[in-house]
């Protein structure tokens, strides 16, 4: 999905015919109103679901540090071998003393520790590998200069239509209430379509 493609669109909505002539609308603004509802959506479905088998378990070592984008973890391996998702307390319940656990064949993950961006195994790899994981991570920030994200083209329509709602909401000459309501309906149904079709985010 590429924002920028759908600029001219977007002017044209907005009475403009190039970016000079927006006002009281910066191209600043506007990309703002995108990022926020990119940034919602980004969390409340798994529109980025992305694998990761580069990070490298060491010998051990329990707790591996994640993409800073990281939201949730739905599936983890260790070398291929697939591990089984706990909690902490589940742990703990297990094992009370699992955060030191001699070293083994790794058979659980635990995601709910130190933050969003750690996973830990356990027991701590014996060997050398590879951790593989499919994670929900949070969309990049959307600027005019990094106006690309790896998402459905689908989501480049949402975004203009939740962009334009927020400028005609936008208190002065050129709000537009009955407009924005119109605007924000035909976003709330392309929602719709996205959880039938990519489903619940973890947040």
């Amino acid at each position: 999905m590429n924002f920028a493609t759908l600029t001219p669109w977007m002017l044209e909505c907005l009475n403009c015919s190039n970016v000079s002539e927006l006002n009281p609308w910066t191209i600043g603004e506007l990309y703002n109103y995108a990022e926020e509802a990119l940034h919602d959506i980004g969390g409340r479905f798994l529109l980025l679901v992305t694998f990761d088998g580069t990070i490298l378990l060491v010998s051990g070592q329990s707790t591996y540090e994640l993409d800073g984008l990281h939201i949730a973890t739905i599936y983890a391996a260790a070398s291929g071998s697939t591990l089984r998702p706990s909690t902490v307390a589940e742990m703990e319940a297990l094992d009370p003393g699992w955060e030191e656990a001699a070293i083994g064949t790794p058979q659980r993950w635990v995601g709910n520790i130190s933050g969003l961006h750690y996973i830990a195994i356990y027991p701590p790899p014996q060997y050398a590998g590879y951790l593989q994981i499919v994670m929900h991570k949070h969309p990049p920030d959307l600027t005019p200069a990094a106006p690309s994200v790896a998402m459905p083209a689908a989501v480049g329509d949402y975004l203009l239509l939740r962009t334009l709602e927020r400028a005609r909401q936008r208190e002065g000459e050129m709000q537009m209430p009955d407009v924005a309501q119109a605007l924000g309906g035909l976003a709330d149904a392309y929602e719709q379509a996205m959880r039938a079709y990519y489903g619940k985010g973890a947040l």
